[in-house]
C-alpha cells in the first residue's frame, strides 16, 4: 500500500507544464540540499555538546530563540516582498520588480539599523543570569555574547533577502544551497575550536552565526552582479509608494509570524525560567528528532508558494487544487513516518547523542501528536500566504498572542514539558488545521466573502 502511494505521489508530479516542471526541479534539488544541512545539523549537536556542556547548550538554544525576535522587526517584509515580486513576475512587470527589489532592501537596512541602536543598551543593562535562570556564566559574558550574536542576527536579515528574490523566481532550490554551506563552515570552525579552547559560549556563538553572514554576503555579490544585475538594489530605485504595497500585506504576515515566534520562541525561555535549562536541552533534541520529516515536508512547500501565487494570479484553480491533493498525500506518508520514528525514537536518539540526553516517552509521544498535525496544517497555512489571504490568520494570531502563554505557564507546570506541546497543539496547531482548512475550501470553490476573502 505505502509503495502504491509513494509512486502514485511521484508519478502525480511529473506533468509537462512549464510551472509544474520548475517546481519538480525546486523540489527534488532542495531535496537533496535540505537532506545534507539536516544531516551537517545533526552532526552539529553533539560536537557541540562535546565542546559545550548541557547546561550551555541550553542557554545557546535560548539566546537564539530569543534573537529569532528580531526577525518581526521586519514588520512582515520578506515575506510581502515575496507575494508582491512573484505577482510583478507573473505579470511581467520588471520596472516594479526592480523597484519592490531597491525599496524592501533600503528600508530592510534602515529598519534593522534602528532595531540594533534601539536594542542594544537594553540587551546590555538587563541581568541575564535571572533571565536565563544560570548563575555558573558570568553576566558580561553572556551580554557580551548576546550582543555580539545580535549584530549578526540583524545583518543577516537585509542580507537574506536574496532568498526571497530566489524564489519570487521560482529558483527555491538556489537559496536552500546558502545554509547548507554556512553550516559546513561552522561545523568546521566548531570542531577547530575543541583542540583550541573548551565550553566557551562566546566562541561557540560566533561560529554558529558569523558564517552564515559571509555566505549571504557572497550571494548578493554574485547574483546582483550577474544573473539579477538588472535588479540589484539601488537608491534611485527606491520608491516610497511602494511600501504601502509591501508592508500593507506585509504587516498581515507580520503578526502571524509574531505569534508563530510567540509559541516557538518563548517555548524554551519558558522551560528555563520555570525549570532550567537542561531541560531546554531535552525539548530541544526531542524536537529535532521528531521534527525532521517536517523539515523535509517544508522542503516540498516552499516551491509551492511561489508556484501557487503564479497558478491564482493566473487564474489556473485546477492546477492549485491538483497540488494540494497531492501535498496531502504526502503527508500522509509523513504521518506514516513520524509514527515509525517514534517506536525507533529510544534507539536512534541513543546512536545520535549517546546517554547525554535521555528523552521521556510522554514527552515523545506528545511530539509525535503534534508532528503529525503539523504536517497536514502546513498545506494550508502555505496556500493562505501564497494567495494572500490573511485577514483570519491575523484573527487567529491575535487569539494566540493571548491566550498561549498563559496557557503555557499553567500547563507546564502542571506536566513540565509535555505541557508546553500540549499548549502547542491547542492554541497553534489545531485552530490553524480548523481555519485553514475552511478557507482554502471557500476560496478554491469561489464560495470566500468578507474576512474569508481578504
Amino acid at each position: 500500500m505505502i509503495k502504491k502511494l509513494f509512486h502514485f505521489i511521484i508519478g502525480s508530479f511529473r506533468s509537462g507544464e512549464d510551472r509544474t516542471q520548475k517546481l519538480k526541479r525546486n523540489v527534488t534539488w532542495s531535496t537533496i540540499i535540505k537532506f545534507g544541512q539536516i544531516l551537517i545539523e545533526l552532526i552539529k549537536v553533539p560536537i557541540l555538546l562535546t565542546y559545550l556542556d548541557t547546561e550551555k547548550y541550553g542557554v545557546w538554544l535560548t539566546i537564539v530563540s530569543i534573537l529569532m525576535w528580531t526577525q518581526n522587526f521586519d514588520l512582515g517584509l520578506g515575506s510581502g516582498l515575496q507575494y508582491k515580486l512573484t505577482e510583478a513576475i507573473a505579470r511581467d512587470n520588471s520596472d516594479r520588480a526592480r523597484g519592490l527589489v531597491s525599496t524592501a532592501y533600503f528600508s530592510m537596512g534602515f529598519i534593522m539599523l534602528l532595531v540594533f541602536i534601539v536594542a542594544s543598551p537594553i540587551i546590555i543593562n538587563l541581568n541575564w543570569n535571572s533571565i536565563l535562570n544560570i548563575h555558573t556564566i558570568d553576566n558580561y559574558e553572556l551580554v557580551f555574547t548576546i550582543v555580539s550574536v545580535f549584530l549578526f542576527f540583524v545583518v543577516q536579515f537585509v542580507l537574506g533577502l536574496i532568498s526571497v528574490v530566489l524564489k519570487a523566481y521560482q529558483r527555491a532550490a538556489i537559496s536552500d544551497v546558502f545554509k547548507p554551506i554556512g553550516s559546513i563552515i561552522s561545523l568546521v570552525i566548531i570542531f577547530s575550536l575543541k583542540f583550541f579552547s573548551s565550553n566557551s559560549l562566546l566562541y561557540a556563538s560566533l561560529a554558529m552565526s558569523v558564517p552564515f553572514v559571509i555566505v549571504l554576503l557572497f550571494a548578493n555579490g554574485y547574483y546582483f552582479s550577474r544573473t539579477y544585475a538588472t535588479f540589484r538594489p539601488c537608491l534611485k530605485f527606491f520608491d516610497k509608494s511602494l511600501l504601502k504595497d509591501i508592508y500593507s500585506l506585509g504587516l498581515k504576515y507580520f503578526l502571524g509570524q509574531f505569534a508563530a515566534l510567540l509559541v516557538f520562541s518563548t517555548s524554551n525561555i519558558l522551560l528555563s525560567n520555570l525549570i532550567n535549562p537542561e531541560e531546554v536541552t531535552t525539548y530541544n533534541i526531542a524536537n529535532t528528532y521528531f521534527g525532521l520529516v517536517v523539515i523535509f515536508y517544508t522542503i516540498i512547500l516552499v516551491p509551492f508558494a511561489a508556484a501557487t501565487t503564479d497558478a491564482y494570479v493566473r487564474k489556473d484553480i485546477e492546477w492549485i487544487k491538483r497540488s494540494m491533493k497531492k501535498l496531502n498525500l504526502v503527508a500522509l506518508l509523513a504521518s506514516i513516518t513520524i509514527f515509525i520514528m517514534l517506536l525507533l525514537s529510544k534507539f536512534a536518539i541513543y546512536l545520535w547523542v549517546g546517554d547525554k540526553v535521555i528523552i521521556p516517552y510522554s514527552l515523545a509521544i506528545a511530539f509525535t501528536i503534534y508532528n503529525i498535525m503539523s504536517v497536514f496544517v502546513s498545506p494550508y497555512a502555505n496556500f493562505q500566504g501564497a494567495v494572500g489571504k490573511l485577514n483570519v490568520r491575523v484573527y487567529i494570531a491575535l487569539f494566540k498572542i493571548v491566550t498561549f502563554i498563559p496557557s503555557a505557564i499553567f500547563l507546564i507546570k502542571l506536566w513540565g514539558a509535555v505541557g508546553l506541546i500540549v499548549a502547542i497543539i491547542v492554541i497553534n496547531t489545531l485552530v490553524n488545521l480548523i481555519f485553514g482548512l475552511i478557507q482554502y475550501n471557500m476560496i478554491i470553490n469561489n464560495r470566500a466573502k468578507g474576512i474569508w476573502n481578504r
